[in-house]
């Protein structure tokens, strides 16, 4: 809820409207009872568990020149909206924003400067943590343009649903490696705090998402024909600067990416 009524708090003289995509649940009940006393707010019903495929009806079901993509354990600034619309360049098909972390435990002294690893978010103050990598949940694209070129890859959906997950997110970096650099953006001044929950901040964790991001590598390849050596090169060469940094938990985790890349079967990916 704390994300529905941060959209509905905007503050912007520019008309938008709000798809919500959620499954008819009893636990929505609170959700659609809100919704029904307000005017821009669309909800669609779907039962499926695939995250891409609801990203997938949002968007077939959008009327504006944009879409922007948020999470439900987010929460947008009030200009949210507003910087949106005022700062999304004619030349981009993609941007995402600034993405700030509200961490439900704090933050373990232990995890310190592994930002970058978590994942989640892309700026912490407390940190001294800033990267302009486009996130999920807080994305923003030229709407016919993301229709014209497929959305969002369901298939990737699936393999991120269930216990067992077998990627971790990878549905943004599908998109932004089929564009330009010229063609993606950053818009720092369209903010969210997104939930960092208490799973995310500890070891296991870094391995597990590291294990999953290095399979997702492997599916982008595998998908666009792409020689698989290149990553081997690439991760040995971060290896070799952080072994020279003295960075030595990130050769650790990159090291399992490398574990999670080379045993992706290719029989995963249809």
């Amino acid at each position: 809820m704390k994300c529905l009524k941060s959209i509905e708090g905007q503050i912007t003289n520019y008309c938008f409207e709000v798809i919500i995509v959620l499954s008819g649940s009893s636990k929505n009940k609170q959700i659609f009872s809100y919704c029904s006393k307000l005017s821009n707010i669309k909800i669609i019903t779907e039962n499926k568990n695939n995250y891409c495929l609801k990203r997938n009806i949002g968007l077939q079901n959008s009327n504006g020149n944009y879409i922007a993509y948020i999470d439900d354990d987010a929460k947008a600034c009030s200009d949210w909206v507003n910087s949106i619309c005022l700062n999304f360049k004619d030349e981009w098909k993609m941007a995402g924003g600034q993405i700030e972390p509200n961490f439900e435990i704090d933050f373990p002294k232990i995890m310190k400067n592994f930002d970058s690893l978590i994942g989640g978010y892309n700026y912490c103050n407390e940190n001294d943590y800033l990267s302009k990598t486009i996130i999920g949940c807080n994305m923003f694209f030229k709407k016919d343009w993301l229709l014209e070129n497929g959305g969002f890859d369901e298939e990737i959906g699936l393999l991120n649903m269930g216990k067992k997950r077998k990627l971790w997110g990878g549905d943004e970096v599908a998109i932004a490696r089929i564009l330009e650099n010229s063609e993606l953006g950053y818009i720092a001044q369209a903010k969210v705090t997104h939930l960092i929950q208490k799973e995310r901040l500890n070891i296991k964790f870094l391995i597990l998402r590291a294990l999953a991001n290095g399979r997702a590598k492997k599916y982008h390849d595998i998908k666009s024909n792409t020689k698989t050596f290149g990553f081997k090169i690439m991760m040995l060469s971060i290896i070799r600067e952080c072994l020279h940094e003295k960075r030595f938990f990130f050769i650790f985790i990159y090291i399992f990416r490398l574990i999670g890349y080379y045993t992706m079967k290719k029989s995963v990916v249809k």
